[in-house]
């Protein structure tokens, strides 16, 4: 689906909701578990739909 990516990570797949993305600080986050960089296009898209509707 276009506004909510997927990734997977450990053989697990998970949604990105980019709705609920919020701004938090970096201390927050656990430790690192993967890279989402070979879904780039897919997460930049969505950011694309949530701004610009496009």
């Amino acid at each position: 689906m276009r506004l909510h990516p997927s990734v997977e990570i450990d053989g697990i797949r998970y949604l990105i909701l980019v709705e609920e993305l919020a701004a938090i600080p970096r201390q927050t986050l656990g430790r690192v578990i993967g890279n989402a960089g070979v879904n780039r296009y897919e997460i930049v898209a969505a950011l694309d739909m949530l701004f610009t509707g496009i």
